[in-house]
């Protein structure tokens, strides 16, 4: 359930900005439209006929008609995201007038929204009647009064949370017709080609319909292969403003260059480090009646703690490359040492039991830069001079230890883990590298983690080695090719 902390956090002005972006695409692609039904009309003229030309104006109509669908799914977004900031804002103000009530009535309200009663009056049997009944009466009026700012309350975050389903609603179903119209350029542009008269500017602007839709990120279940692909088509501007509006989802995305990501996931860290110690030093300096005004101080130092962990290690050593970062559970923290995208070896050290970000992330850390130069050494003894990289990967929720037992963490995590070795796979060919050889260690639980990763084929690698005393015997996956266990 929504709560009150969480809506004081919403920005209903970001959204409204956001909406006016949106806005700004769709009056290009508005203008797109206007002159590419000129050029549609004018090839229908008598200055050209035959099939050439009937398969010309049909792909040019098929291109004006996607190019209005996608005209209509912006605005289809602008308009939700408009709503729900009116929504938010409305809603805000509702909550903002029950905490009031609660406030002059000396009311506690919790971060949910509920209002517990008062404690009833204690009146002297003896007291005088008058007392008595002006002691009832307030009683009753501190009561109505606890009843109508709960209701307030409730119903303002009822409503934010209505607000945020329409959006989430709207947004999908624009990103779903978006999602079928990718490649409306090079429709256009084959349309284009086919006329032989000045074409104005709009030969120039042809790639900006598919611009437009390179701004909606992939979902998050998409492949590595998926992420690849999106990354590679994304036209510069719109590369340049998703690192500044969304770096921490940039960041997340397995499969794209390992530098991209880093650079990325560094400046999420940065901006939070920046956000989280603005907001505690607000609080230490004005703490608020907590009665009224209850604030998350907790969950903020716990989170900066993570993000200041993950800095420290950053800041420890060269060469270090943040590919995920997150404070989920227990916190989420992937870090390279050496870019893997270039190296012909890649070792995933996988943490078990017991350990989270913000106290064990160097201890992790420190296993990776152990097992690089092991590793590097026994290629040294082999004269053998190929690249290494490490990776201190944690990057699921391990169990504590009434739970180590389980098996359900390790099941959670082999997924991320899959995503991630297969993420490692498609950079390092975009890179143009050849095959790499990735070796997945795991500690204790942690591999049981690599174990399940392992099962069904689902680690596409060359050679790769389980190191995975907690899973017995693991069965390399036989499109590795030695059939090793």
């Amino acid at each position: 359930m929504l709560t009150i902390s969480t809506l004081q956090r919403w920005d209903d002005a970001a959204l409204a900005t956001a909406a006016a972006r949106v806005d700004g695409s769709v009056d290009e692609v508005e203008g797109i439209c206007a002159e590419l039904a000129r050029l549609v009309a004018g090839a229908r003229g008598p200055r050209w006929e035959g099939e050439a030309a009937a398969a010309a104006q049909d792909v040019g109509e098929q291109a004006l008609t996607m190019a209005r669908a996608i005209s209509g799914s912006r605005d289809m977004q602008a308009e939700a995201l408009r709503r729900c900031a009116r929504a938010l804002a409305a809603a805000r103000d509702v909550v903002a007038t029950g905490r009031q009530v609660a406030a002059q009535h000396h009311l506690a309200m919790l971060d949910n929204g509920r209002v517990p009663d008062p404690p009833p009056y204690l009146i002297s049997s003896d007291a005088a009647p008058e007392v008595k009944i002006a002691a009832y009466d307030s009683f009753n009026s501190t009561l109505d009064a606890a009843a109508r700012a709960r209701a307030l309350v409730q119903e303002g975050l009822a409503a934010a949370e209505e607000a945020d389903r329409d959006c989430a609603r709207a947004l999908s179903e624009a990103d779903r017709i978006g999602q079928a119209l990718v490649g409306l350029g090079s429709r256009l542009g084959g349309f284009l080609g086919a006329l032989d008269w000045p074409l104005g500017g709009l030969a120039q602007r042809a790639a900006l319909l598919d611009a437009v839709q390179e701004r909606d990120l992939p979902p998050p279940d998409a492949s590595p292969e998926r992420n690849r692909a999106w990354g590679e088509t994304l036209a510069p501007a719109a590369r340049e403003e998703l690192h500044r509006t969304r770096p921490h989802e940039i960041g997340s995305l397995d499969g794209l260059p390992a530098a991209v990501r880093n650079i990325a996931n560094r400046e999420h860290v940065r901006r939070v480090i920046a956000r989280l110690e603005a907001e505690i030093a607000e609080y230490q300096r004005n703490p608020p009646d907590l009665r009224t005004s209850p604030m998350p101080i907790g969950a903020a130092m716990g989170e900066l703690a993570v993000y200041k962990r993950v800095q420290q290690q950053l800041d420890a050593g060269p060469d270090r490359f943040l590919l995920l970062v997150g404070t989920q559970d227990t916190g989420r923290a992937v870090i390279a040492l050496g870019n893997p995208d270039y190296a012909a070896y890649v070792g995933v050290a996988v943490p078990g039991l017991n350990q989270d970000v913000a106290g064990d992330l160097q201890r992790t850390v420190r296993n990776a830069v152990r097992l690089k130069a092991e590793a590097s050494a026994i290629g040294a003894a082999n004269n053998q001079a190929s690249s290494v990289s490490t990776v201190a990967w944690l990057g699921y929720e391990t169990p504590i230890p009434r739970s180590v037992a389980l098996e359900h963490r390790a099941d959670a995590g082999a997924g991320p883990l899959t995503a991630f070795t297969d993420g490692l796979r498609v950079s390092r060919a975009a890179a143009g590298g050849e095959q790499q050889t990735i070796t997945a260690v795991g500690h204790s639980y942690g591999s049981l983690v690599v174990a399940k990763s392992a099962e069904g084929d689902r680690m596409s690698m060359q050679s790769p080695s389980w190191a995975a005393p907690a899973s017995g015997s693991v069965r390399c996956p036989t499109h590795c090719g030695d059939g090793s266990t």
